[in-house]
């Protein structure tokens, strides 16, 4: 509870008005008063004041998705998300964690290889079908048969195993960062970025980099997060650039200075490689602005109609953690502006949450699947070809999501649009 306690003046500000309710994604499918801000934070202070035990507020702080929609709408100021997180880790503290979180957490996710190792397990049982078996005999928990039906095509090989990149003669040298969405689940996308920075100029370096952290941290697993801050500075501190498509990474590696702020050994090397940190939107948009590179229209992606001109319809999804934690929303925009042919559609409620948030499409499935059909719903709205975000938790769930409508509608990251619009 010694992390809980820290927020009790925090807790204290909530003065229970409701105006939450309107911003929250899952107040919104459920209508479950434990499950909005002030349900939650009047739910935490009654166990700071003993009137309640950590797990019997289990639900309200699983079910929260840490999109900090309620932070801005507050009129008070209320960090509800980080009263939920420290929630979650006095919850950790008791003994509540869970099996299979601990062994996630503490005993895979530190180590890459194990990681890589166990998904190229489950990747090869779910290409010869095997999990479709297991799910006829009943021989197979509900999470895994969730887990396996998100993912239609899970990769051959990871982009950690393939040639390393050329470098180029411009000499600047920018230092990627391999998330694990994009690392181990989405590695075109991660190659496509590689592309794109080369050819603008840049020369790219991939540092041996574990995992940032972020989802031990969301969880309650405050210290296995910071062992993982602590190797990542190691690996990253001699770059001056560093450089990550995934807005989960690029907000958690810019919140390095605060989570080992006190820490007499990292507190200062932590400051100095999250001020290097930045979202691929931010470099790239930094890059467009200082210079016009040679773009082509995707014309190669769009059916061409005798006497037309063919154009791309194209619309945008705001990850929480690109545009909530670090205000990038304009970057995108403009990038994707920025191609020849493409006419960009705005999303309605392009930041409303589309229910991914890491694993939380496995964890709390039916609360997922209700708030990214609203999701769906609205990209029907824009009659887009093409869908683009920034982040693998959301291509993932977006994804699945158009799959189950049988809409025809590709779904990419910015880095790939732009990538197959540069010229060689």
């Amino acid at each position: 509870m010694t992390d809980l306690k820290k927020y009790q003046e925090e807790l204290s500000k909530c003065s229970k008005c409701g105006f939450c309710q309107a911003f929250c994604p899952v107040y919104a499918v459920t209508g479950r008063e434990p499950e909005v801000a002030r349900g939650r934070n009047v739910q935490l202070l009654e166990v700071l004041k003993g009137e309640l035990s950590i797990s019997e507020i289990e639900p309200a702080l699983s079910t929260c998705l840490l999109c900090r929609a309620c932070v801005p709408s507050c009129f008070t100021g209320v960090k509800t998300d980080e009263l939920v997180r420290a929630g979650r880790e006095a919850f950790v503290e008791a003994g509540k964690g869970g099996i299979v979180q601990e062994i996630v957490f503490n005993s895979i996710l530190p180590y890459p290889v194990r990681v890589a190792v166990l998904l190229k397990i489950a990747f090869f049982f779910k290409r010869i079908g095997f999990a479709f078996l297991a799910n006829k005999l009943g021989i197979i928990t509900n999470s895994l048969r969730i887990a396996t039906s998100l993912m239609e095509n899970p990769p051959r090989r990871f982009l950690r195993l393939r040639p390393s990149p050329q470098p180029t003669s411009r000499g600047i040298k920018v230092a990627w960062f391999k998330s694990c969405g994009f690392n181990y689940l989405l590695p075109e996308t991660g190659e496509a970025t590689i592309k794109l920075i080369e050819g603008l100029g840049y020369e790219v370096v991939i540092p041996e980099n574990n995992c940032c952290g972020l989802p031990p941290y969301a969880h309650g697993y405050t210290e296995v997060s910071k062992d993982l801050a602590r190797k990542n500075i190691e690996a990253l501190e001699r770059h001056e650039i560093v450089l990550t498509e995934c807005g989960s990474c690029s907000s958690f590696l810019k919140e390095y200075a605060e989570l080992l702020s006190d820490e007499l050994v990292y507190a200062e090397r932590a400051r100095r490689v999250s001020e290097r940190v930045v979202d691929s939107n931010e470099f790239i948009f930094n890059v467009l602005t200082g210079t016009v590179p040679n773009l082509r229209p995707l014309d190669k992606l769009v059916a061409r109609n005798s006497g037309t001109v063919p154009t791309l319809k194209v619309t945008y999804h705001d990850p929480c953690h690109l545009s909530r934690y670090q205000g990038i929303t304009r970057e995108p925009r403009e990038i994707i502006k920025s191609i020849p042919g493409i006419e960009f559609i705005e999303l309605p409620e392009a930041d409303w949450c589309c229910g991914g948030a890491g694993s939380y499409g496995i964890t709390n499935n039916e609360i997922s699947m209700k708030i990214l059909e609203r999701k769906i719903n609205n990209i029907k709205k824009t009659g887009a070809d093409i869908l683009v975000t920034s982040c693998p938790a959301c291509m993932i769930q977006l994804s699945y999501g158009i799959r189950r409508e049988g809409l025809n509608i590709r779904v990419m990251h910015v880095n790939q649009l732009l990538a197959l619009s540069l010229k060689p």
